[in-house]
């Protein structure tokens, strides 16, 4: 029963870093910020998650969702918001070039 509560923290501890993440990246994206929140998502991953944002960006596109899938600890709402998170990252930058 302890390792079933642990798991669940771990799980809902992902979800609120994501969820941080996320929310900060909105804000400096507001401000005409993104590459300061490339920066600070960057930051984030590695901090909370131990995860190498840059490292899991060159893998290969025929790999990335399982790569994603094996991450331990992540589900589907997880996922949802690592793709927002991109897509929020590519179109502040995107907005930035056109500046």
């Amino acid at each position: 029963m302890q390792q079933s509560d642990y798991l669940l923290r771990q799980i809902e501890q992902l979800g609120r870093v994501l969820g941080k993440i996320l929310a900060r990246l909105l804000g400096l994206k507001e401000e005409g910020k993104a590459h300061q929140g490339m920066a600070c998502t960057t930051e984030l991953f590695r901090d909370e998650l131990e995860l190498d944002l840059r490292e899991l960006i060159s893998v290969p596109e025929e790999e990335f969702i399982q790569t994603l899938s094996d991450l331990p600890h992540w589900n589907n709402n997880h996922l949802s918001t690592f793709a927002d998170i991109l897509l929020e990252l590519a179109e502040g930058l995107e907005m930035e070039g056109e500046n």
